[in-house]
C-alpha cells in the first residue's frame, strides 16, 4: 500500500488578540499538528504591546490587516477584536475567501444590529438570519 503524504498544516492568523478567548485559541493552534499560526494583526497598538509580552503571542509576528487578508497562504482567520468590530472583520475575511472563526457573542451583536437596521416585516438577503458568519468554539 502506498504511503499517503501528510497534508500541510492550515496556515492561520488572528485579527485582534485582545478578546479573552484569543489566548486559549492561540495555544490550541500552536499545539495542533494541523495548524500553523503565522501572525496576528491587533488594531490597538498599545494592546499589541501588552499582549505580545506574554505567551502565547510573545513570538507571533505582527502583521498588517492587509497582509492577513491578501496572503493567499493564510487560510483561516480567527477574529478576536472588540465584539462590535468582529462582524466587520469577519465579513472582510470572508470577502477574501478565508475561513473565519468568530465567537457567538460577536455574531449575536451583528444579528441584533442587522435586525434594527431592517425595516419591519421585510425579508431579503440583508436579514440577520442570512448573514454569512460561521460560528463555533475551539
Amino acid at each position: 500500500m502506498a504511503e499517503v503524504p501528510a497534508e500541510s498544516p492550515l496556515r492561520a492568523a488572528f485579527i485582534g488578540i485582545s478578546h479573552d478567548h484569543a489566548w486559549g485559541k492561540a495555544e490550541a493552534i500552536r499545539r495542533s499538528p494541523h495548524m500553523d499560526l503565522v501572525g496576528a494583526f491587533e488594531p490597538d497598538a498599545a494592546e499589541w504591546e501588552r499582549q505580545r509580552a506574554r505567551a502565547p503571542f510573545s513570538d507571533v509576528r505582527h502583521l498588517a490587516a492587509r497582509d492577513v487578508m491578501e496572503d493567499p497562504t493564510i487560510e483561516v482567520v480567527f477574529i478576536e477584536t472588540r465584539p462590535h468590530d468582529n462582524p466587520r472583520w469577519a465579513r472582510e475575511a470572508l470577502a477574501h475567501d478565508k475561513h473565519v472563526h468568530i465567537d457567538y457573542g460577536a455574531c449575536a451583536f451583528a444579528q441584533r444590529r442587522a435586525r434594527r437596521a431592517q425595516p419591519r416585516g421585510q425579508s431579503g438577503p440583508a436579514r440577520a438570519d442570512r448573514l454569512p458568519v460561521p460560528l463555533g468554539n475551539l
